[in-house]
C-alpha cells in the first residue's frame, strides 16, 4: 500500500457509529482488514486500534468489566457487532507479527467539540426537563487530552504490545456528571423508568502496566461544563 510508504506508527481511530450495516462492514470490518493487511505488508512497527467500551455489550445490574470479559460478538447492535468484528482482525494480526495495541475508550469527554461536552451543554439547553438518564447511572469517563495521552503509552511503551486497556479515567455517576451540569442550569429531573445502568470498567490495567496518569482531571471539566451552562443562562 503506497500510502503507508516510510509508516512506523497507525493510531486508528475511524469508524462507522451509524445502523446501516453495509456502511458499518465497510468501514469496521473491510476498513480494518485493508489498513492491518497494507500495514503488515509495509512494515509497519506498532498499531494502535481504538476501539470502545461498547464491545462488551449491555450487561443488567452491578457488574465490573475488565480487559479478560467476553466481548458481544453477534450483537443485535450493528455498531457494537462490527466493532467486536475489529478487535478480532486486530487479535489476528498480533498473530501475524504485527505489533499492535488495543484501547477501549468509553464516554470521551472534552470542553469543546465534544458530544459528551459543549454539546451536551447545548442538548441540556433545549430540554425543558432532563428525561434521558437516571441519576444513578454509570458513565466510564475519560478526557479527550487524556486519551491522547493513552495513545502515547500505547504508541511508545514496550508493555504495551499485543495488549488490550479499557481507556477509562473512572466511573462516574450521572449525578456527578450530566445532571451536575443540569443543576447549574436550573433544570429538572424527570426520572426514566427502568434500572439504572450500573455497568463499570476497570481502568486498573492502564495505570499499572503502562503508568498512565490522566493530564486532564473529572472534577476540573465538569466544573468548566457547568461554567458553560450558567454563561448560557446569562445569555438567555
Amino acid at each position: 500500500m503506497e500510502a503507508l510508504k516510510d509508516v512506523s506508527l497507525i493510531i486508528h481511530a475511524a469508524a462507522y457509529l451509524g445502523e446501516d450495516r453495509t456502511l458499518a462492514e465497510a468501514s469496521n470490518i473491510q476498513g480494518v482488514q485493508s489498513l492491518i493487511d497494507g500495514a503488515i505488508s509495509a512494515g509497519v512497527e506498532r498499531f494502535v486500534h481504538i476501539s470502545t467500551l461498547s464491545v462488551y455489550g449491555h450487561l443488567d445490574g452491578d457488574v465490573e468489566l475488565n480487559e479478560a470479559s467476553s466481548l458481544a460478538y453477534g450483537h443485535s447492535e450493528v455498531y457494537i457487532a462490527t466493532k467486536c468484528e475489529s478487535e478480532r482482525i486486530v487479535q489476528d494480526a498480533m498473530a501475524r507479527g504485527l505489533q499492535s495495541v488495543i484501547l477501549r475508550p468509553g464516554i470521551i469527554c472534552a470542553e469543546h467539540n465534544s458530544h459528551w461536552g459543549d454539546r451536551l451543554v447545548a442538548k441540556l439547553a433545549q430540554a425543558d426537563r432532563v428525561t434521558w438518564i437516571h441519576p444513578d447511572d454509570l458513565a466510564p469517563w475519560v478526557h479527550a487530552e487524556n486519551l491522547a495521552e493513552m495513545c502515547v503509552l500505547a504508541a511508545t511503551h514496550p508493555v504495551a504490545v499485543n495488549q488490550v486497556y479499557n481507556a477509562i479515567d473512572g466511573n462516574y455517576t450521572e449525578d456527578e456528571f450530566t445532571l451536575r451540569i443540569a443543576r447549574a442550569m436550573d433544570k429538572k429531573l424527570t426520572i426514566p423508568d427502568g434500572d439504572p445502568i450500573r455497568m463499570a470498567y476497570s481502568s486498573h490495567k492502564i495505570k499499572d502496566d503502562l503508568g498512565y496518569r490522566p493530564v486532564r482531571t473529572f472534577e476540573e471539566t465538569v466544573a468548566q461544563l457547568e461554567e458553560q451552562g450558567r454563561r448560557w443562562l446569562l445569555s438567555h
